[in-house]
């Protein structure tokens, strides 16, 4: 019964999105773009499709990883460690991404401490914005639950804080999905009844009323899936150990399902210099 019923709300919340979304137009992907990044795979499984999108069309396109997530398996790879393989796992998804290395920056602030350093990554965005004078900033949606998320999308308004040049901010989702009735009810970090109810009323209701913009990446979904298998780490144990905690492991494989649908979606807003 369970399940019937959330097929039924997610069928019905679909149709919902729908009557409401609108696609990116096509012009729009040759514009040059700034990805921020909590930590190295939120720009594939946030707007993958769209960045190989954006490249494909000849867009010159940065990326910025605001932490170093070290800490992401702490118990079973000492941090250092864990720190240079996602550097050069971000490189590798990077290019096949289509992404030079030369346009990819670390500012390596460390895992789960980025709302304490807030400013400091502010700064280190904003030198990178001057420099590419981005005609859109890719930032995780600000309703994110992990605080390194949501407190990425805090240092991206910080960055953009008295700019004069107008410019497209798109807040990508990516625990979001992990809200019924996308995925089974089990979340990244313990939370007590009363918050899961808010966290679903939140994620969805934004999911319905903010989440318009939608981008076709059917065509490169291979792709997408390629870079996001460069994140080894993060996809595949590297040690023969349950307790290795991978994407594929969240929601018994319904957060990854959703995060490789043939559409991506953002909430888009214009940002201008009197903001």
């Amino acid at each position: 019964m369970a399940d019937v019923l959330r097929s039924l709300a997610r069928s019905m919340m679909t149709a919902m999105f729908n009557g409401r979304r609108h696609h990116w137009p096509d012009e729009h992907l040759s514009r040059t773009a700034v990805v921020i990044a909590p930590h190295q795979d939120d720009e594939v499984l946030g707007c993958g499709g769209t960045i190989l999108r954006k490249c494909d069309a000849g867009a010159d396109v940065r990326l910025v990883f605001l932490t170093d997530g070290a800490t992401s398996h702490s118990r079973l790879m000492p941090p250092e460690k864990m720190r240079d393989i996602r550097r050069q796992e971000a490189l590798s998804a990077a290019s096949i991404l289509g992404v030079d290395q030369s346009a990819v920056t670390f500012v390596d602030v460390c895992n789960r401490d980025l709302e304490n350093r807030l400013t400091e990554a502010a700064d280190r965005i904003r030198v990178i914005l001057d420099d590419a004078q981005p005609a859109e900033i890719f930032t995780p949606w600000s309703g994110e639950p992990p605080r390194d998320h949501s407190a990425a999308f805090e240092a991206t308004m910080l960055a953009l804080r008295g700019r004069s040049e107008p410019v497209t901010l798109h807040e990508y989702p990516v625990w979001l999905w992990q809200q019924w009735p996308w995925c089974r009810p089990e979340h990244y970090q313990p939370i007590s009844r009363r918050d899961w109810w808010r966290l679903q009323w939140m994620a969805n209701q934004a999911l319905l009323s903010d989440f318009s913009t939608v981008v076709d990446v059917g065509d490169v979904l291979d792709r997408k899936r390629q870079a996001l298998a460069a994140h080894r780490s993060q996809t595949t144990r590297m040690i023969d150990d349950p307790a290795w905690g991978i994407l594929a492991d969240v929601s018994d494989g319904e957060f990854m399902e959703r995060l490789l649908q043939t559409t991506e979606i953002f909430k888009t807003t214009a940002v201008s210099s009197d903001r």
